[in-house]
């Protein structure tokens, strides 16, 4: 006879197996869970389900930043009847161009997988050369400052990759060089361009009762948008931000896409130091060093993820406009400007909780 198995304690009220009756063999059972009480339903939802049943879809359809722009644009029109006017929306696309050129130059490092804190401070640098060649060389002075806006961005570029620097460190340390250099070259003084200033005059043209600037910007946007739709490099671009190791086993020259895209958004740089001139006739050592955060800020809130491989130019756009409708609104509510950082940083810190990934995040640091 097979030895009976020994009964295991039993809990209080399970009533004992009679002695001598063989002992049921039964297989484990899973609980089923218990369905929602009337308590728990009424009990309001966490605002983190409310944010992947709501906002989730809208930001995966690139629509999330378009219905912030909205919902501002009205709230600003009811609390200003005359935010809408013709005068009031040349304006707006007026401040918002520049942004959009270093938004751009922003997102392309961020979508894979970066940061570049120099952009600013190298627009202003740009902006400083540009005024002092400018009575000499003319146009000629607006060229170079597009080639040495790729040549600066792929040696950033080229010091991340082949030396291993995290693209923090060796912006940091670009913003440092960029900003000493500003203060020397114009003397830690405001320069004026007199001589040759029709170079850049006709860009803040309005044509068709629009600024030309805005007009260039989101075109150079469109072509963006369009190299990273239909070339292998935006393509690219893209996969080093969603995984670098991933995109190097596919057979992606992974180091020689991250140099070419800190050279373009070096491009974009130089394009948004020249409209800056453009539209000053003036130049100085921190000229566009304000619009490092809001640059940040644009990008993030457009929808472009923080931690790379999603977004796009056409949301870096519609990101652009939210932060320059939000600094317009702060203005009518006459919120002073020595403030508004303080919101800008606040309004990347929330948009980055909203819209981070957090399965593509293991921890928090």
């Amino acid at each position: 006879m097979e030895p009976q198995p020994t009964p295991g304690p039993t809990t209080p009220g399970t009533p004992e197996p009679a002695p001598g009756a063989a002992a049921e063999t039964t297989s484990p059972t899973v609980p089923e869970p218990s369905p929602r009480t009337a308590h728990q339903l009424a009990q309001p939802r966490s605002p983190r389900t409310i944010v992947e049943r709501v906002w989730r879809p809208l930001e995966r359809r690139g629509l999330a930043s378009l219905v912030v722009l909205t919902v501002l644009v009205v709230v600003l029109t009811i609390a200003d009847s005359g935010f809408l006017s013709a005068k009031s929306v040349v304006s707006l696309l007026d401040q918002t161009a520049v942004l959009l050129l270093l938004a751009l130059a922003q997102g392309i490092v961020i979508l894979m997988g970066r940061i570049d804190l120099a952009n600013a401070a190298l627009a202003s640098l740009f902006t400083v050369i540009l005024a002092l060649l400018m009575p000499d060389l003319g146009v000629a002075s607006v060229v170079l400052i597009l080639v040495l806006g790729v040549v600066v961005g792929a040696t950033q570029g080229f010091i991340h990759v082949f030396f291993q620097v995290p693209s923090f460190v060796v912006t940091l340390g670009t913003l440092g060089i960029m900003s000493g250099a500003a203060l020397i070259l114009s003397g830690a003084s405001t320069i004026l361009v007199e001589e040759n200033r029709e170079v850049l005059a006709w860009i803040y043209d309005t044509p068709l009762g629009l600024p030309m600037a805005f007009i260039l910007a989101v075109a150079a946007a469109v072509i963006l948008m369009a190299a990273f739709a239909i070339l292998p490099w935006g393509r690219s671009v893209r996969a080093v931000g969603l995984n670098q190791r991933a995109a190097a086993y596919s057979g992606i020259r992974t180091d020689a896409v991250v140099v070419s895209g800190f050279a373009v958004a070096g491009l974009f740089v130089a394009l948004a130091a020249i409209w800056l001139l453009g539209q000053l006739g003036t130049s100085s050592p921190r000229i566009a060093n304000t619009f490092l955060l809001p640059g940040i800020a644009a990008v993030i809130v457009g929808g472009t993820s923080i931690a790379g491989g999603v977004g796009g130019p056409g949301r870096i756009v519609s990101g652009a406009l939210i932060i320059s409708v939000l600094r317009i609104g702060l203005d009518i509510i006459h919120v002073s400007s020595a403030f508004q950082p303080i919101l800008y940083g606040i309004v990347v810190i929330v948009a980055i909780a909203i819209t981070v990934d957090r399965q593509r995040v293991t921890t928090v640091t």
